[in-house]
């Protein structure tokens, strides 16, 4: 129902699909979306995947992607370069619960997660 409502209306109605999993996820997590900064340190960012966009990178013609994640306080952009996306291709679909690992990078004026690691909430990272 949820997916329905998502897709109709645009935004989830009657429950966020997080919900559920948010007394797992914030524990595992160093940041919330919403209080992400520029920092030199590793963070574990987590969220419910929203969008994959899959892509081929024109130099080496491997797969790559950039993933929006959702922790209900903000939605932030994760790039996933070709070396990581290979070893973790199989987690990158929507409405999967994830955790991720990496740098924050600014471009243009907003910040990414330039992922090191990620894994499924129930998977330690």
């Amino acid at each position: 129902m949820l997916i329905f409502e998502k897709e109709l209306l645009g935004f989830y109605l009657t429950e966020h699909p997080l919900s559920p999993y948010l007394e797992r996820l914030i524990p595992r997590v160093t940041h919330r979306i919403s209080d992400v900064v520029v920092t030199k340190s590793q963070i574990i960012v987590g969220g419910i995947i929203s969008q994959v966009k899959k892509i081929i990178t024109k130099k080496s013609g491997q797969e790559m992607a950039f993933v929006k994640i959702d922790d209900m306080t903000a939605i932030i952009e994760v790039v996933v370069f070709p070396s990581i996306y290979e070893k973790t291709k199989n987690i990158w679909q929507n409405d999967r619960v994830i955790l991720v690992k990496g740098k924050v990078s600014e471009k243009e004026d907003r910040l990414t997660v330039i992922a090191d690691d990620a894994k499924l909430l129930d998977i330690k990272i």
